[in-house]
């Protein structure tokens, strides 16, 4: 598994808007000059943050982006289902893959199963909220 640039993208585009929520709604040349990425680029996952309901956009003077939900209520697993074809570790775990023939005698599917599980649950539980802290995420676990 290998984030690409736009999942990359699309969680510092919601986290930029959540850190700025109070201002209203945030023009899209505004959050490309923060966050450094090419606003050309950003258009395409605006839309599809927008198509997702995960923001509302507002056109004309005064326009721009806003989350739909807190921060507290957006993973960083639900972002990157949206902008990822798999998070799966392995072909063979991923959606849209065929059956495979060797599934009943593969020794290592119990591996890429729980690593998936590893993975999923690790990113379902870290918020746009948890982001937003400067600490690092992850680092607050007791023992």
């Amino acid at each position: 598994m290998l984030i690409s640039t736009k999942g990359r993208y699309a969680l510092r585009v919601m986290i930029d808007l959540a850190e700025h929520q109070t201002d209203g709604f945030i023009p899209l040349k505004v959050i490309a000059q923060r966050q450094e990425i090419s606003e050309k680029y950003l258009e395409s996952i605006i839309k599809l943050l927008v198509k997702a309901r995960f923001l509302n956009g507002l056109r004309g003077k005064g326009g721009g982006y806003q989350l739909t939900k807190a921060p507290e209520q957006y993973t960083a697993g639900s972002i990157l289902r949206l902008t990822e074809d798999s998070l799966a570790p392995v072909a063979c775990l991923e959606e849209s893959a065929d059956a495979c023939p060797r599934m009943q005698a593969c020794r290592t599917l119990p591996l890429w199963k729980g690593l998936d599980k590893v993975i999923s649950d690790y990113l379902d539980n870290v918020t746009l909220a948890d982001l937003m802290r400067e600490e690092e995420v992850g680092n607050d676990y007791v023992i």
